[in-house]
């Protein structure tokens, strides 16, 4: 719970087993980030409250990183009251706001305002926003270069941490990578934050380790998710947690759009054209209009899709495929050559989680592979079978039997042509 614990009091207790106080926390704040947008970012609670308070209390409560929070709970142009007021999000969106949405409905909400996550870092869902450093340094210099990122050496104090930040070292073709875990004494273990490793049950150590050595005093998480002991003067990558804090500056999350907002416009234009010769007479001059699924596939490159039905639903404000301008715009700024990697990654990702349950099981893969064989190649059941458990083999790096999006992103990082078929072209 490091990000719920960013500033403290030393308390007089033994020194060995220091642990930070409730009632000497500060716990972050919710800013807002924009008006009349929504993040598209996985939901990890709904709820329907009539005050912004009660919405950020069930966020502070759920650990969420942001939150979207509809203040009149009325849509504007439909008047009916929407499903729900409260959204609280397992992430927050990173520079660019790639999944932000305008809609008038919602206002957008995030514990990271000041210093907003950039577009390569990783999210670990309720937990925090962290970065890879894969510049190779000693213990104090990787501390120098993450403080310099507004952030600390990722805390690892708890499995979901050290499971996913090891994805992102396997992901990456990292080895072993500092955190935020040293010893003084060479006994007592402490995170960044002056935390003994005894105020918490969960270790990773792996076989031999820690080494009882003042020498070796300092530690490193492994794509192996176990921790090491190290020399301190041995260099190695780092991995930071950004903190939270504000405030906002209206507009910082767009910098790039509003450098090249000439070009941008263009795009904007060009785009609107497109969406408009899909129905003409339905467009017009109706900056509101929807268009049902069915004239959205009428888009050349989505005709041919196999995951054409997906692509309108993942990206359809009302998840039923019917798709506003908003919506289609969208659609072609992840699908664009100009996206981040990680951008497409997560909706490569929704895409092929048929489910929705945020893991890729042995469902989706057969429903992918059944796709994208269609009809011309008809494979057996034992067939797909062995390719789904060929894929779990590679990629399934806890043996859960699904893929985390962790490991989803670690089989598109071995791909060397996925930015190039992950597009559409306006």
């Amino acid at each position: 719970m490091l990000l719920f614990i960013i500033l403290y009091n030393v308390l007089t207790v033994d020194a060995n087993t220091k642990c930070m106080s409730r009632d000497s926390t500060v716990v972050p704040k919710y800013y807002l980030i924009e008006k009349c947008h929504r993040s598209k970012l996985s939901v990890a609670f709904k709820a329907n409250f009539s005050t912004l308070n009660s919405c950020r209390r069930l966020a502070l409560e759920k650990q969420a990183l942001a939150l979207n929070f509809s203040p009149s709970g009325y849509g504007k142009m439909s008047r009916k009251p929407v499903e729900y007021t409260c959204e609280v999000l397992k992430c927050a969106e990173s520079e660019g706001g790639l999944s932000l949405k305008n809609d008038t409905d919602y206002d957008y909400y995030s514990i990271y305002a000041k210093h907003l996550p950039n577009v390569n870092s990783s999210c670990v869902p309720l937990a925090g926003m962290f970065y890879l450093l894969s510049e190779k340094n000693n213990y104090t210099e990787a501390e120098r270069s993450c403080r310099n990122m507004s952030s600390v050496l990722a805390g690892v104090f708890n499995e979901q941490r050290t499971d996913t930040l090891a994805q992102v070292l396997a992901s990456s073709g990292v080895e072993a990578a500092y955190v935020g875990l040293r010893s003084n004494n060479g006994s007592v273990f402490r995170t960044t934050h002056g935390d003994s490793l005894d105020c918490t049950t969960y270790r990773a150590w792996a076989p031999g380790h820690p080494r009882r050595n003042l020498n070796m005093s300092c530690v490193v998480l492994t794509r192996k998710h176990t921790w090491k002991t190290t020399l301190c003067r041995k260099s190695y990558p780092a991995l930071c947690e950004l903190l939270p804090g504000g405030p906002y500056r209206k507009g910082t999350i767009f910098p790039k759009v509003k450098a090249s907002s000439q070009k941008k416009s263009s795009k904007i234009m060009n785009a609107h054209q497109k969406f408009k010769s899909l129905a003409p007479e339905k467009v017009g001059h109706n900056k509101n209009a929807k268009l049902p699924m069915a004239k959205i596939l009428q888009y050349p490159e989505l005709r041919v899709n196999p995951f054409k039905d997906r692509i309108c639903k993942v990206f359809s404000s009302s998840n039923d495929g019917d798709c506003t301008f908003e919506d289609f715009l969208d659609m072609m700024s992840v699908f664009c050559d100009n996206a981040p990697k990680a951008v497409k990654a997560e909706h490569a990702f929704r895409i092929f989680d048929f489910d929705g349950d945020d893991m890729i099981g042995v469902s989706d893969l057969r429903e992918v592979i059944e796709r994208l064989c269609g009809t011309e190649l008809k494979l057996s059941d034992s067939e797909i079978q062995q390719l789904v458990q060929n894929v779990l083999e590679e990629a399934d790096l806890d043996d859960d039997g699904a893929l985390s999006f962790a490991e989803f992103e670690h089989i598109i990082d071995k791909s060397s042509d996925f930015c190039q078929s992950f597009r559409i072209r306006l």
